[in-house]
């Protein structure tokens, strides 16, 4: 062997060295981001424990229906969603919902997603009348107008507009659950959430985390109507 061909051969031994290591470091490094994640997941879900929805139900009927107003607001779907305390400003459209299709069998209905807007789920309460008025979102993809919907906390300030008029919402919950490898009965819970109330709620619903879409973020709120507990820094129509 020359000279030649014995440097040739160590160099590409050091490269061949360099290379196992560099790749190394790459799955030490994923590992490490996969670990933080799942502890940031498990931490997040564990701060922000669901409720029981009938938790979240009047206890008796009389007391919904003290909540319709004199006169009620025109039946309008919202066009615009704020959330100041995430710096949220989106437009809202209306979204309805589509066959899921899997090998060939129907599994049910899922709702649309908008893309970059967020979707007012068709059939549910317009705002301003007795019901859940149910929206949702993306969180990672399309705009990702519920990126930071997670960080919405109770007393957060909720705004929605529709045909001219604001409509002000308290944040009363906050949490996060599981979905995709959640029990049946699980799932069956989750969707009680975006159900029909015999009481006046807003109902926000994205995936969660960021990086994937296991778990579902849920923030209720409810209306505020006297106009003086409504903050002076509040968006206008």
């Amino acid at each position: 062997m020359t000279h030649l061909q014995q440097l040739t051969s160590l160099f590409c031994r050091r490269l061949s060295n360099v290379f196992m290591l560099f790749g190394l470091a790459l799955l030490l490094l994923g590992s490490g981001v996969q670990v933080t994640r799942v502890a940031r997941l498990r931490a997040d879900s564990q701060a922000r424990v669901a409720p029981a929805f009938e938790a979240s139900l009047p206890a008796l009927l009389p007391a919904a229906v003290s909540l319709v107003t004199a006169t009620p607001a025109p039946a309008d779907p919202p066009e615009r969603l704020v959330i100041p305390s995430i710096g949220l400003d989106t437009a809202v459209v209306t979204v309805g919902w589509e066959a899921r299709v899997v090998n060939g069998q129907h599994q049910g209905n899922v709702w649309q997603t908008a893309r970059f807007a967020a979707g007012y789920h068709q059939g549910s309460a317009p705002p301003g009348q007795v019901g859940n008025t149910v929206i949702s979102g993306h969180n990672n993809i399309d705009g990702a107008v519920f990126k930071d919907l997670h960080a919405v906390e109770p007393f957060a300030w909720i705004y929605l507009f529709a045909g001219g008029r604001r409509h002000a919402y308290m944040v009363e919950e906050s949490f996060i659950i599981p979905e995709v490898k959640a029990s049946e009965k699980q799932r069956l819970d989750n969707v009680k959430w975006i159900s029909d109330t015999p009481d006046e709620r807003l109902t926000l619903i994205t995936c969660y985390p960021p990086w994937s879409n296991t778990h579902r973020t849920i923030v209720l709120a409810r209306p505020v109507r006297d106009p003086a507990q409504v903050p002076a820094d509040a968006p206008a129509p």
